[in-house]
């Protein structure tokens, strides 16, 4: 027995393994693996935000990786469609065929409902509109005998209630008192109105 592992026979058998053993080791990690996991190769991801859906789409494709929209959310000021944010950033190196998650701008913005802005003084409705996330687009002022105080609302030219519903972010148009100037009045009576009204009552 001991011959055998002494024989040339032997030898020739270890190697013939160990020469085998190493071509199976240089096909999988040299071929099989940098095929399976592009091992070595990325791509830059390009930076796609407040481009449109489509053109974001088209240019994250070219480069070998694969857009996906995963939400809307609503940002005003930017064109319905356009992209918001991705994930992974712009600039980032990733490797071909990574998702690239995307972040739209809805093309309805979501709508709120009129705060109760209506008998109260001009300051006080502007903080309830903003809280809204509505805005005041201009005043009217007309003829009242309280300066300031608000009269009435209008959203496009109609007149607008509180619980009435609107665009997040829309402008709408105060009508306003004028008040009666510099004529000698009486003081009104403030007696149970809230701080800011009592003060545009004056």
């Amino acid at each position: 027995m001991w011959r055998y592992f002494k024989s040339k026979e032997f030898w020739l058998t270890i190697l013939g393994i160990g020469l085998l053993g190493a071509i199976v080791y240089f096909v999988f990690f040299f071929v099989f693996m940098p095929g399976y996991t592009n091992h070595g190769e990325s791509v830059i991801v390009p930076e796609v935000t407040e481009l449109s859906q489509e053109e974001a789409e088209e240019k994250l494709s070219a480069m070998g990786l694969r857009p996906e929209v995963v939400d809307s959310l609503y940002k005003s000021g930017m064109p319905a469609h356009a992209v918001i944010s991705q994930d992974p950033l712009g600039v980032s190196r990733v490797k071909p065929g990574r998702r690239v998650y995307l972040t739209v701008n809805k093309v309805i913005p979501p709508m709120v409902q009129v705060p109760d802005i209506f008998g109260v003084s001009q300051y006080q409705a502007k903080l309830r509109l903003e809280g809204a996330n509505l805005a005041i687009s201009k005043m009217e002022y007309v003829p009242h005998e309280y300066k300031n105080l608000v009269l009435g609302a209008f959203f496009r030219g109609k007149r607008i209630q509180k619980g009435d519903t609107l665009p997040k972010y829309s402008k709408i148009i105060l009508r306003v008192g004028r008040g009666k100037g510099t004529q000698r009045t009486g003081v009104p009576e403030l007696v149970g109105e809230h701080y800011e009204t009592a003060i545009g009552m004056l």
